[in-house]
């Protein structure tokens, strides 16, 4: 298993990898945001949600880890989470590699 704190630097860049690529994808049209609270946020304002997205997801992270720290197996549930991460950007990159192959066809 990752380092304790390794896993939740891991995640943060992860998230923001994630909200960089999503707002790339809005913004070319290729893509759509899959969560209907995002969606919303993102209407009003796009920026706006950046940020928030990565204050709340630094401030879960901080919780996070100091409740690991007294809840022995949230530590794994933490790794399984950036697991997940590394699964959305995958899709990130599946479109992206689609939006490529069609401006080289074009």
């Amino acid at each position: 298993m990752l380092k304790s704190k390794t896993v939740y630097y891991i995640i943060y860049f992860l998230t923001i990898l994630d909200i960089t690529l999503t707002a790339a994808g809005l913004q070319l049209g290729v893509i759509e945001e899959a969560n209907p609270i995002m969606n919303y946020f993102i209407s009003l304002s796009m920026e706006l949600s950046m940020i928030g997205v990565l204050l709340f997801v630094g401030a879960m992270l901080i919780f996070l880890y100091k409740a690991s720290l007294k809840v022995n197996w949230l530590q794994k549930a933490v790794t399984g989470l950036a697991y997940i991460k590394v699964y959305v950007l995958l899709l990130h990159l599946s479109w992206i590699n689609s939006y490529i192959e069609k401006i080289y066809r074009a």
